[in-house]
């Protein structure tokens, strides 16, 4: 597994080799749809497990910093080739296949995120477990948060209940936020 962190230590003179063919091996997977990864018809990448989109902005987070140590290197068309793929993701997410997976952003954003917080009324109304399964839109908006996605085949259903496709994690949002 590649972190962000391996992408900056490939400034250590002992670790560059090994860690940039690890890193090349990961991007190389994720744009090729290899190992766990595949796509969905609207072109987003898809790992197994909840939470998808925490996977790709992840990964585009990590195409994005390995491409600024690329261009730094020289490696200029490499560096391109890494920063156009992480662009067209974080599109993806934030609405080019034909629905945003930002809530507050974007075409058709969820409203129904899973967050007792974002479906409680205003105060001084008490909140609770009831607001759960209401079909009402949350009645406040985390502007900015990314949820958890769509499934393998694109769909995505706006409902509170569906914690791994509409639960807005704040692991799901450091890719999603970093460059």
């Amino acid at each position: 597994m590649i972190w962000p962190t391996d992408v900056l230590l490939l400034g250590l003179p002992n670790q560059v080799a090994e860690i940039k063919q690890e890193v090349e091996w990961f991007l190389h997977s994720w744009m090729n749809g290899l190992d766990s990864v595949q796509y969905t018809p609207q072109g987003l990448a898809w790992t197994w497990g909840g939470g998808q989109l925490r996977n790709v902005a992840n990964a585009a987070l990590i195409a994005q910093v390995y491409a600024k140590k690329l261009t730094a290197a020289g490696e200029t068309a490499k560096a391109r080739h890494y920063q156009c793929w992480a662009l067209a993701q974080m599109r993806q997410i934030a609405g080019d296949g034909g629905r945003s997976y930002v809530i507050g952003h974007g075409n058709n954003p969820p409203t129904h995120s899973f967050h007792k917080a974002a479906s409680c009324p205003p105060k001084p109304a008490a909140c609770g477990w009831k607001y759960l399964n209401t079909p009402h839109a949350n009645q406040h908006v985390l502007h900015g948060a990314l949820v958890g996605g769509p499934d393998a085949d694109g769909s995505f259903v706006d409902v509170r209940n569906n914690s791994a496709s509409n639960q807005p994690f704040l692991d799901y949002n450091a890719g999603w936020t970093g460059k």
